[in-house]
């Protein structure tokens, strides 16, 4: 079973040697938080997916580092797909209605459970959410249940204007649906989507996410923030992250997800994709299979292929929990960030804690081993004032301060 942090906490002490102090390095963009709704033409840069050929699939095995938690020994499957809003044109159908009867039927017959879906758009008259959860209960003949999470405007002004957002369907209810709103903003606002699930896949949390298109640095600092916010939303290691990353392997957006102990479970499809199914490799379960779906000129639904992965349950080694409770005030329209001497905390950049209430700021990270020190940032740009807080890996560990330098 996977070792979560204790429920007492521990209250750091100060260390008396300070590797880095409250030394001032040079300062981050910082968190700001501007929420107005963005407007996304629908053919953002570098957001247009890759076609490529039809039948790219891969056979991924078992990672060997995850831990038994009950989940079916499958195979079931995991769809991720960017819909590309209402937008028909590219592909073989003339019709919303045909186009969700396409994808449904298709996810239905490939055992995919769960749609993790980004460009889901309404637009007063269809709602992809609804349309798509209609299909899949046709098409399957079970309940399905959808949460849709609101992100920005999308072709505004236009008469293809819609509110856009990111979803997730399962044929199990979802419950304690949370949304992370991006800190880190680009030219649109993103948000990323998780919910626990319940029935059979019971422990899962799930999460839909839609990276920003055109900065590289902000891409990076997003990736951060949302695998940090699915740790953190499910309290455990059990999260499966799928979403349009807009970056491909080798990024530092990509990278950031593997540093918090993520691995890409559509690695075996060609790496000049952008769409990714990141499982946590202390979840209960393991990847066995992996294909490109609606990639073909025939069955193409969007300006997007589909990832589609198979699931099994696994055993494996389990992972050390550590949080890390902040008690600070960090004003209206601040963030906190964690620097550290250990990886994947760094004391040259920040990890982005979650807000978790007014003056409670939360990190969870499942890569820390033994001791390590580490400072709180407001914006990963002003240290808290003081020296170096202990801390232990496998803990919760909390940390109050009140003013910064």
């Amino acid at each position: 079973m996977i070792r979560l942090a204790s429920s007492l906490f521990i209250l750091l002490s100060l260390s008396a040697a300070c590797s880095t102090g409250p030394d001032r390095p040079a300062p981050d963009a910082g968190v700001p938080t501007d929420t107005g709704a963005g407007t996304d033409t629908g053919s953002d840069p570098g957001d247009a997916g890759d076609a490529g050929d039809a039948g790219d699939t891969g056979d991924l095995g078992d990672t060997g580092t995850t831990t038994d938690a009950g989940f079916p020994r499958g195979p079931w499957g995991a769809l991720s797909l960017n819909l590309h809003c209402l937008d028909t044109d590219g592909t073989a159908f003339a019709t919303n209605e045909a186009r969700f009867a396409a994808i449904a039927d298709r996810a239905v017959s490939g055992g995919a459970r769960v749609l993790l879906l980004q460009e889901a758009c309404d637009d007063g008259t269809v709602s992809a959410l609804d349309a798509l959860e209609g299909a899949l209960e046709a098409a399957s003949g079970r309940e399905w249940h959808g949460s849709f999470a609101f992100a920005h405007v999308a072709w505004e002004g236009t008469p293809q204007e819609a509110d856009e957002g990111v979803a997730i369907l399962a044929d199990v209810t979802l419950n304690d649906t949370r949304v992370l709103e991006h800190g880190a903003l680009g030219s649109l606002r993103r948000v990323m989507l998780s919910a626990a699930l319940g029935g059979d896949l019971t422990g899962l949390r799930v999460g839909a996410f839609h990276l920003d298109h055109a900065d590289e640095a902000v891409r990076r600092l997003q990736a951060r923030e949302l695998a940090v916010a699915g740790l953190v939303h499910g309290d455990s290691a059990n999260v499966l992250l799928g979403g349009d990353l807009n970056d491909r392997e080798g990024s530092a957006a990509y990278a950031a997800l593997g540093e918090a102990g993520y691995l890409d479970t559509s690695s075996a499809l060609r790496s000049t994709r952008i769409d990714h199914l990141f499982l946590h490799r202390g979840a209960g379960m393991v990847a066995t299979s992996a294909e490109l779906v609606f990639d073909g000129t025939g069955e193409r639904v969007s300006d997007h292929p589909g990832v589609l992965i198979q699931f099994g349950a696994a055993t494996g080694a389990p992972v050390e929990l550590t949080t890390f409770d902040l008690e600070v005030d960090a004003g209206a329209g601040n963030g906190l960030f964690v620097r550290g001497d250990q990886a994947p905390l760094s004391w040259t950049e920040g990890w982005p804690a979650i807000n978790a209430g007014p003056s409670l700021w939360r990190f969870l990270s499942t890569e820390l081993s033994g001791a390590f020190e580490y400072k709180v940032l407001r914006n990963d740009a002003d240290w808290s004032v003081g020296e170096n807080y202990r801390g232990t890996a496998g803990v919760a560990n909390r940390a109050t301060t009140t003013a910064f330098e």
